[in-house]
């Protein structure tokens, strides 16, 4: 596992064909907005399709920031002509959930491109044996 991208609320880790991305605590809308920005930036780098999501700790975001997170997802997959795929671990938190929800049900085709999970080890398991559609 490469370590790409921390701060003190997001770590970004390569591992073998997959990002996997942990989220340590709230981000304001401009430093979630970044790492979405940063995110998509590796898995252009990395020549990525896969990721694993860690939100158990995610705290919820604007509705600007869930519009600009489908925004950036969809471009880049009308980029490369196929979406990422992603596997999201969910914790209890109400807010995280209710953010996630939203983000997810202004997704494209939402339940092609993403699965929950209750944990990262369920979440990887599953990644690395998924198709990219």
């Amino acid at each position: 596992m490469e370590t790409l991208f921390t701060t003190d609320f997001v770590e970004i880790h390569h591992k073998a064909d997959y990002l996997l991305i942990v989220w340590k605590k709230y981000a304001n809308d401009a430093d979630y907005q970044a790492c979405i920005s940063m995110q998509l930036e590796l898995a252009t780098q990395h020549h990525i399709y896969k990721m694993v999501v860690d939100t158990r700790k995610f705290r919820g975001t604007s509705i600007e920031s869930r519009t600009f997170t489908n925004d950036a997802f969809n471009e880049l997959a009308n980029k490369r002509e196929r979406h990422i795929l992603t596997g999201l671990v969910t914790g209890d938190d109400v807010t995280g959930h209710f953010s996630m929800d939203k983000i997810l049900q202004n997704s494209i085709e939402e339940e092609k491109y993403y699965k929950r999970f209750t944990s990262v080890s369920e979440a990887e398991e599953w990644i690395q044996t998924a198709e990219v559609v």
